[in-house]
């Protein structure tokens, strides 16, 4: 960024679908900065967020950039070793070879885009690189002053013709900090997230988000008022933000293809006959066993709960609140502190990958690591079980691949690109052990469901979302598909 950027009009030109844009405002990038800065980062960065790393390209070494990243270090120290900034090609290029399968968000600034090595500018290299599959990123900000634009005659639209993974064109910091935060959240859906983590998904609102688990004693059945209207509306309205924002998750094409009425009225069964609402252990032993059967509840609770997403969660809370207070109020008759349980899962191997990286990292510094699972998370007594499922989950997620590819139309052009991609497609068996350790009182701690489930033989337990787990140890994974193990100790 060079100082003629202190002053500067630039049009507004926007794609709400890529959430790419040129915004184009008159201002003084001093005392507004500041603000600007300050209100825009405390979103992005809540939280030790240690996965997404920045590759930052700028031939100026000036005080702008020196306010940017030492603000940044200042606030949040754990970016101290995140930032990486270099004013030449060769030595920005070196780096995204060295770092090629950290999550990159890269960063070309100035006139940076356009220097040219070996017949190539940054900005097509780093493109190549990753349509290529040679780097992991997918998104390319550019961030420069209105002469550049102009000069080089840049829209965001003629610009993802050529370069596709360019997410943002922008001379603005408060855009430039929104558009880090979107190619983040946009991304996710996880299996599991790591603790120090949820501030930053959830920014403010974690503990509200938590409280739909944690406070299952403030409210009743009848609190809830589910009925076929009100689930009718709330799942069109969820439809029509998944359609309209194309939320990256496999929820988005589920419920396109879920009976909505047949999923509505099965759910309402379980709470009303006749329009008079059930008794509680009713409800309890209904809504459980709903759960347990071929029908999308399952997916849609657990689908909507891994994309991280306070939005989706808005709609579905009341349906979650149902689940976690039958689920709390259930009497399994048994009188047990500990247990070791398994878990059989097929895990995008992105998200393994980078989970192993964290948990290598801590264990040098002698720090211990620790996940949740967002969604209510099933396990079983049963070693060969687990074992089964890994299989049965492995083929479900190369049919839901192959179901997106059939069905590109619907996504955006980014979302295309990252359902195509490795990252997508590739995913680990994972045999999970659990060793829980409980207070038998404590009504949150896992459920032996095996009695009033549709499938007895797996003698099932059933854990609340977003419980707390320590990471004991993970196998190493290399090649799609094989078979790995992580385990996990059960903090409550």
């Amino acid at each position: 960024m060079g100082n003629s950027q202190k002053k500067s009009v630039v049009t507004q030109v926007s794609e709400q679908q890529n959430e790419t844009s040129v915004h184009l405002t008159t201002q003084s990038q001093s005392d507004q900065f500041q603000e600007e800065y300050l209100f825009t980062t405390n979103q992005l960065f809540e939280g030790n967020q240690q996965e997404f790393i920045i590759i930052w390209g700028d031939p100026n070494n000036n005080l702008d950039n020196d306010y940017v990243k030492k603000g940044l270090i200042e606030r949040y120290s754990f970016l101290a070793e995140r930032i990486y900034k270099y004013e030449n090609g060769i030595d920005f290029r070196r780096k995204s070879k060295q770092l090629s399968k950290r999550n990159i968000l890269f960063l070309m600034s100035g006139t940076f885009a356009n220097e040219q090595i070996s017949g190539k500018s940054n900005l097509e290299w780093v493109n190549n690189q990753i349509q290529q599959q040679k780097i992991h990123s997918k998104s390319i900000i550019l961030f420069t002053s209105m002469s550049t634009i102009q000069k080089n005659q840049w829209t965001i639209q003629n610009l993802q013709q050529k370069f596709r993974y360019v997410t943002q064109l922008s001379i603005e910091y408060s855009s430039l900090f929104t558009s880090i935060d979107k190619m983040i959240f946009n991304r996710i859906h996880r299996s599991f997230v790591q603790c120090n983590h949820l501030d930053y998904y959830f920014r403010a609102g974690t503990q509200s988000i938590l409280n739909i688990f944690e406070e299952t004693d403030q409210y009743s059945f009848k609190n809830l008022q589910i009925s076929a209207q009100n689930l009718l509306s709330k799942f069109e309205n969820l439809c029509e933000y998944l359609k309209t924002f194309e939320v990256q998750a496999p929820l988005t094409l589920y419920l396109s293809q879920t009976d909505k009425q047949a999923t509505i009225k099965s759910i309402e069964s379980c709470l009303y006959q006749n329009g008079v609402l059930l008794s509680d252990n009713i409800i309890i032993q209904n809504f459980i066993n709903l759960y347990t059967q071929e029908t999308p509840v399952y997916k849609i609770l657990n689908f909507s709960l891994n994309t991280m997403n306070p939005k989706i969660y808005s709609y579905l809370s009341n349906l979650y609140k149902l689940l976690s207070k039958c689920l709390y109020l259930y009497d399994d008759k048994q009188n047990l502190s500990q247990i070791q349980l398994y878990r059989g899962a097929a895990i995008q191997k992105y998200q393994y990958d980078t989970l192993y990286e964290e948990y290598q990292y801590n264990l040098q510094q002698n720090k211990p690591t620790f996940i949740v699972f967002p969604q209510f998370l099933s396990t079983s007594e049963q070693k060969k079980v687990a074992l089964q499922l890994t299989n049965t989950r492995i083929k479900e997620v190369n049919i839901e691949n192959n179901e997106r590819a059939q069905n590109l139309d619907q996504f955006s052009q980014l979302n295309k690109e990252y359902l195509k991609s490795d990252d997508f497609r590739k995913a680990y068996k994972v045999l999970i052990y659990i060793d829980a350790q409980f207070d038998n009182q404590n009504k949150y701690r896992p459920k032996s469901i095996q009695n009033i489930s549709d499938f007895y033989q797996e003698k099932e337990y059933l854990f609340q979302p977003f419980q707390h787990f320590k990471v004991d140890f993970m196998q190493q994974g290399i090649n799609e598909g094989e078979q790995l193990q992580m385990n996990i100790q059960y903090i409550i």
